[in-house]
């Protein structure tokens, strides 16, 4: 196997004592050896540092940072994409874990076809239940499944676009993913699937805190991301995903977190998602991607949830809906 080129594979850690070293003993397992791993401690109150510390002594090619202050799982990737020195960039949650021949499946189809992107599919890890994730080879793909734990990255493509994460906290893939394709960037998708994604009840992604200042958090990113989409050109490919893909995001986040935030929110959340979508998307109702049979890469539960949302809304019963749903 030629193994000519460097990949830099990037773990933050936060909390994750119980994972970490099956994360470690799966990337250490690969078939494929010219690795560097990057384990970036987000200030991780548990025994995380210990553990890697120990795998830092036993493997040269093993590297632990950490920082003065929390910064959340952007910054922490971001930190990560500062100290890679790999041809290629590959991102592993910390309590997750791949298959032997993950990398070497990816970098062969990275550098057969001088690839910037390649994405392939993954495994849900349910308590070691395992469900085959299957995506599909189509245009729309790349877009619609943002997760950046499914995809390899040249690393030139990153650095030559200032592409990095922004240091947002949560939702961080789908507005790094958007700002990566908007590049145009050359984008493999393989018949492969090797990563295996934990469903950890205490990830960052599954605490509720204040859902009304993580909305808000959403939304200001959607309209600093709107910076770079305004120069699309009105109705083009790009320009219709991107509508609906903000559409989406910004339904189905204020729906989600307006069941835990309560009756007394709901024009806070009705508010914020108008003045985003009138501002930067006023013709949004119609975008073509909306209807529950026109984007068949998407999960049929997103597409129904918008489609019955956007009927609401033309209706003018969608505060209602919401009320409903903050019951």
């Amino acid at each position: 196997m030629d193994e000519s080129n460097l990949v830099t594979i990037i773990v933050p850690v936060y909390n994750v004592e119980k994972y970490i070293g099956r994360c470690l003993d799966s990337i250490l397992l690969q078939d494929y050896t010219n690795i560097e791993i990057l384990c970036i401690d987000d200030c991780s109150p548990d025994s995380s540092a210990s553990i890697i510390h120990d795998y830092e002594k036993k493997y040269e090619n093993v590297y632990y940072y950490t920082y003065e202050k929390n910064g959340g799982l952007g910054y922490a990737r971001d930190y990560g994409i500062s100290k890679a020195k790999g041809e290629y960039i590959l991102f592993i949650d910390s309590d997750d874990y791949i298959n032997t021949d993950y990398v070497s499946t990816y970098i062969k189809a990275a550098t057969a076809d001088d690839i910037d992107i390649v994405m392939g599919s993954y495994n849900r890890d349910r308590d070691g239940k395992i469900t085959p994730i299957r995506i599909s080879d189509s245009k729309n793909t790349p877009w619609i499944y943002p997760s950046a734990c499914i995809r390899m990255y040249r690393r030139s493509l990153l650095a030559d676009n200032n592409l990095d994460f922004h240091g947002i906290r949560t939702y961080e893939d789908g507005f790094f993913n958007e700002r990566c394709m908007m590049k145009n960037p050359k984008v493999k998708i393989i018949n492969y699937t090797g990563y295996n994604y934990v469903l950890n009840p205490n990830s960052i992604t599954k605490k509720s805190g204040n859902t009304l200042k993580k909305y808000e958090g959403y939304v200001k990113n959607y309209f600093d991301l709107w910076e770079e989409v305004k120069n699309i050109p009105y109705k083009s490919d790009v320009y219709n995903i991107i509508e609906y893909l903000y559409v989406q995001g910004i339904t189905i986040n204020m729906l989600y977190n307006l069941r835990h935030a309560g009756m007394s929110n709901i024009n806070k959340f009705y508010s914020l998602r108008k003045s985003i979508l009138t501002a930067c998307f006023p013709h949004y109702k119609k975008n073509k991607w909306i209807g529950l049979n026109r984007l068949s890469e998407e999960m049929v539960k997103n597409r129904f949830v918008l489609w019955i949302y956007i009927i609401s809304e033309k209706l003018h019963f969608d505060k209602v809906l919401l009320f409903l749903i903050a019951l």
